[in-house]
């Protein structure tokens, strides 16, 4: 059976956690990792053998399944719109925004 791929949005400390998820998982890996960081998102990818980018949007270009949104909440709707918009699945950190307007936007989405 073929694993499924996941790209990661963020590598904060919360992504840490998904990182370790990740490595432990037989039916799931992490193939890139975003952040606006290029050495936070470089150190995260190498620890699962993904691949990093500083840009988010180059993650939709890649084969894969589903993405984790792990930013901060003002980033989540821009993000999670981007990707939805494209028909990627979307797994978001709560909260899931700051505000109504926003979160109206992702339902929608």
């Amino acid at each position: 059976m073929d694993k499924l791929k996941f790209g990661l949005i963020g590598a904060g400390g919360i992504a840490q956690a998904y990182a370790q998820a990740f490595n432990e998982s037989s039916c799931c890996e992490l193939v890139a990792v975003a952040d606006v960081r290029e050495d936070a998102a470089s150190a995260l990818a190498e620890i699962v053998g993904g691949w990093s980018v500083t840009d988010y949007t180059q993650i939709a270009d890649l084969e894969i399944d589903a993405v984790i949104v792990a930013t901060p909440p003002t980033t989540h709707a821009e993000i999670a719109c981007f990707f939805m918009e494209r028909g990627i699945p979307v797994l978001c950190e709560k909260p899931l925004t700051t505000n109504v307007a926003d979160a109206e936007r992702m339902i929608a989405a």
